[in-house]
């Protein structure tokens, strides 16, 4: 996403990961490839153990982008496989990635209330049984990391962040050919679902 990882970034770890890149970049003799994923799968975790058992989807929205503010989520398992296969591949073969960053997305884009209707399914639950929360500001949501799971201060503050990305729909866009090419397949969000709702304690 272009704004995420800069040294500008709105968000406080894209300027670390800025950093970290502009290191390797002034690194004489190091190979090296960048992967560059949107938002993770396992993120959802805060869903099933945090707002799910109360019915609720809780994120910095306004009516309107519950709706349209979509991401390609992505499950940690493929960007992980990828970094394995890009490391297991012939001197040479790997030797054409280097110097290269690469988007590493989920296979499709998902908004709030889409996301609402996967877990209504995976939990037998009749539609429009849970409720996503509406006009949540961004320092509320903030806050409420801060104060209810522990995190600290700045990093509330860029995760908070990286929601409104989200909102915007700045997450929505593809792999990069090459990623593509080397991991055709990806894991689905209706697949991760499935497999975390059983972990849900309903209310």
């Amino acid at each position: 996403c272009p704004g995420y990882c800069a040294p500008d970034s709105a968000i406080e770890y894209g300027r670390y990961h800025a950093a970290i890149e502009a290191q390797l970049s002034e690194s004489a003799g190091l190979a090296w490839t960048v992967l560059q994923p949107t938002p993770f799968m396992q993120n959802h975790l805060g869903d099933i153990f945090g707002t799910l058992p109360h019915k609720l989807l809780a994120y910095p929205r306004t009516a309107e982008q519950l709706e349209s503010g979509v991401a390609r989520i992505v499950d940690t398992r493929d960007v992980g496989e990828i970094a394995a296969k890009l490391l297991l591949l012939e001197e040479q073969e790997r030797g054409a990635h280097h110097g290269k960053k690469y988007h590493v997305c989920g296979p499709a884009g998902w908004s709030v209330r889409r996301l609402a209707g996967l877990y209504e399914d995976a939990l037998k639950l009749p539609a429009g049984t849970i409720t996503c929360v509406d006009n949540l500001s961004e320092a509320d949501y903030a806050d409420s990391l801060e104060k209810n799971a522990g995190f600290p201060g700045w990093l509330a503050a860029a995760v908070a962040r990286n929601q409104i990305f989200w909102a915007e729909s700045k997450l929505d866009y593809a792999s990069s050919e090459p990623v593509l090419a080397l991991h055709p397949e990806f894991r689905t969000m209706e697949a991760w679902v499935k497999e975390h709702a059983p972990l849900v304690k309903m209310g």
